[in-house]
């Protein structure tokens, strides 16, 4: 993890130890016969020369694979809890993401009361939940 809440960004990677015990196991599968463990290689050498990497600031949360780059801001976030296999997740405009994969430089919880650290420290939707609704009776 580089950075953290108070110097920003803060990024967080997928794990180069367990891209590395991915790409062993599965190359000892594909050394045995068991063939279809040769994309899951591919996948796991990609991972050490490219890590997904998931990226904080007060702007918003950033998510980038090797294909694919999305940024939400913070506003937009909601819902952030982990979910099984070491995945987590959020809602976003009442649709859920999730983060696919494993073997992140953090826990997953860790990476979620991060998450939800900076959304309350960065998003106004956050700050107008704290403070509740609004009595006046204009």
């Amino acid at each position: 993890m580089q950075g953290n809440l108070g110097e920003p960004p803060v990024i967080i990677r997928i794990s180069r130890v367990a891209s590395l015990i991915g790409f062993a196991l599965c190359a000892l599968m594909v050394h045995f016969g068991v063939y279809l463990f040769g994309i899951s290689l591919i996948y796991f050498g990609w991972q050490l020369l490219d890590p997904n990497t998931i990226t904080i600031d007060p702007d918003g949360l950033g998510w980038k694979t090797t294909f694919r780059r999305k940024h939400w801001a913070w506003d937009q976030v909601c819902n952030i809890r982990p979910l099984p296999w070491g995945q987590f997740g959020w809602d976003v405009n009442g649709k859920t993401h999730s983060i696919f994969g494993f073997g992140w430089e953090m826990s997953t919880r860790k990476i979620v009361e991060l998450l939800n650290g900076a959304r309350s420290r960065w998003s106004s939707v956050s700050a107008r939940e704290a403070v509740g609704p609004s009595t006046d009776q204009s």
